[in-house]
């Protein structure tokens, strides 16, 4: 996994768009974990 904050900014900017387009409880959580493991 590529560690440099620029990736990391990128990753996490993708996942709150998908966020946003209201995804499925499921799906929802996996995301919310990708993003708490970014942080």
């Amino acid at each position: 996994v590529a560690s440099a904050s620029g990736d990391t900014r990128l990753a996490s900017r993708a996942l709150r768009r998908y966020l946003a387009m209201e995804p499925n409880a499921a799906d929802r959580a996996s995301v919310e974990r990708e993003l708490a493991r970014l942080r």
